[in-house]
């Protein structure tokens, strides 16, 4: 991808530098007609959580990809590869700013995954060159770097290039991360012809085009007897644990058994391999630091 307009006079930095990206989840959406120029308005809570991809900027150029966990490769069949040249959403946060580096990129958070994964890459590479006031450059991004650019809890609005950011709470979150991606432009169009309410206006829309994350949404509310939300388009499903505890849970789906070193349990669910973390929300990146 190309960001549109001039790119800003070259940074001079010092590397290696580098950061963690925390995943984009969001706990409630409503989304609206398509504006002048074909973009869905939405309203959205959003929150960053304690998943993260890790970035590393280093003397050379080009983008590498590590997937210490799998999480790319399981998925390769339904997304793809995720580029690794000027249509990869971290080169392009690159060369717009001017900068030439190699970026390492090691992925914890799924694509296709409804939870900004990439958004959450390039808003990483914005903080670590001093860009992370440059609102206008991340929405030329993508939709929802400006929400990931800062993090912690927010409302976003428009596109997503209005951010207000609220007061932090700790929150914690039961994820299910299923096996495959959904495509978020396949979930639009669908919005468009069936519409959305509740919770996640683009619920119903991602179960009809997914017909496998429609059989996981109905598996887990048949087992648990809670109806789980979906993250942004899908394909993750969570649940909060002000409604649930987490051991029952654990119990429930995983028939107690036992997790793996990075404390995620891996479970069948509709005819797939589901893996279930728990994930708190972080603060935001002037917080954190």
């Amino acid at each position: 991808m190309t960001v549109e307009g001039e790119v800003l006079s070259s940074l001079k930095i010092d590397l290696p530098v580098e950061g963690l990206a925390p995943a984009k989840l969001t706990k409630w959406l409503k989304v609206g007609e398509p504006d002048e120029s074909g973009y869905h308005q939405i309203e959205s809570e959003m929150v960053s959580v304690s998943l993260f991809d890790h970035v590393k900027l280093t003397d050379g150029e080009g983008v590498s990809i590590n997937d210490p966990l799998g999480v790319l490769s399981e998925r390769k069949d339904s997304v793809g590869e995720i580029p690794t040249d000027s249509n990869n959403i971290v080169q392009a946060a690159l060369s717009a700013c001017g900068v030439r580096a190699h970026a390492s990129l090691d992925k914890q958070i799924p694509p296709g995954a409804g939870l900004g994964g990439g958004s959450a890459d390039a808003a990483c590479v914005l903080r670590l060159l001093g860009r992370a006031d440059d609102l206008g450059l991340a929405l030329k991004l993508g939709s929802d770097v400006p929400f990931c650019l800062v993090g912690g809890r927010a409302l976003v609005t428009g596109r997503g290039e209005k951010v207000e950011y609220l007061e932090f709470e700790e929150e914690e979150f039961a994820l299910i991360l299923l096996p495959f991606g959904v495509s978020t432009g396949d979930v639009y169009q669908a919005f468009d012809d069936i519409g959305g309410k509740g919770t996640n206006h683009l619920l119903n829309a991602a179960k009809v085009v997914s017909p496998q994350l429609n059989s996981a949404y109905l598996e887990l509310c048949k087992i648990v007897g809670l109806e789980p939300h979906l993250a942004g388009s899908g394909s993750s499903l969570y649940f909060g644990l002000d409604g649930i505890d987490w051991d029952d849970l654990v119990t429930i789906l995983t028939s107690g058994a036992t997790p793996d070193s990075k404390g995620r349990y891996s479970f069948a669910l509709a005819g797939v391999r589901a893996t279930m973390l728990r994930v708190k929300t972080t603060p935001p990146a002037f917080l954190a630091e």
